[in-house]
């Protein structure tokens, strides 16, 4: 049995060969990928002291724009806009529970 290859053993053998081929490239491109949106995200935040960072790292999936506001001592118009943009760049996601925004991050920047 283990000489030679029949042409059904060849034929599966080259639908593996080119199985892994393509799971192996996926897997370069989707790295690539997320290395591009990271990259982006990272560019997006600003500088470390910026409101928009400092709001990201406030969203944790249990507040909305008045608790992150009131601790960053500032106004509800922009935390909103900073939040819109993290939304924008796919940073962040929103979820309505029990009558409120709430934010949760999609990426760790």
């Amino acid at each position: 049995m283990g000489g030679k290859m029949n042409n059904q053993d060849e034929i599966l053998l080259e639908i593996k060969n080119l199985v892994q081929r393509l799971v192996d490239r996926f897997e370069l491109v989707h790295r690539d990928e997320i290395r591009l949106a990271k990259e982006r995200a990272e560019q997006s935040m600003g500088d470390k002291n910026s409101t928009k960072r400092r709001i990201y790292e406030l969203i944790d999936g249990k507040r909305g724009v008045v608790e992150i506001a009131k601790l960053l001592k500032t106004s509800q118009p922009n935390v909103s806009i900073h939040i819109k943009d993290l939304l924008e760049a796919g940073l962040v996601s929103a979820q309505d529970e029990r009558g409120r925004r709430i934010y949760r991050k999609k990426w760790e920047v």
